[in-house]
């Protein structure tokens, strides 16, 4: 599991390992402090440890600021309500 400290946000994902990421439509961010945080990605609520499926991307941890996902060996954050489109 990915600690805070090499964990990469998706900005600084190389364009080649960008390109393996499918679109990321981002639309809700609920954050609980010590509750249930859970997400709307790709129109599903997706909570820690789903998989929106689609994509393949799980989601890893949800903080206040974004979430973290992952996509095979590719461990990203995401900030809170940004996309990706995968042209």
């Amino acid at each position: 599991f990915a600690t805070m400290v090499n964990l990469q946000d998706f900005n600084q994902l190389t364009w080649n390992t960008k390109q393996q990421i499918p679109t990321i439509s981002y639309q809700r961010h609920n954050f609980l402090a010590g509750g249930v945080s859970t997400v709307v990605i790709n129109g599903q609520t997706l909570g820690v440890g789903n998989i929106e499926t689609s994509s393949q991307l799980v989601v890893q941890e949800i903080f206040e600021d974004g979430v973290v996902l992952k996509r095979g060996n590719v461990v990203f954050k995401l900030r809170a309500l940004n996309g990706w489109i995968n042209m």
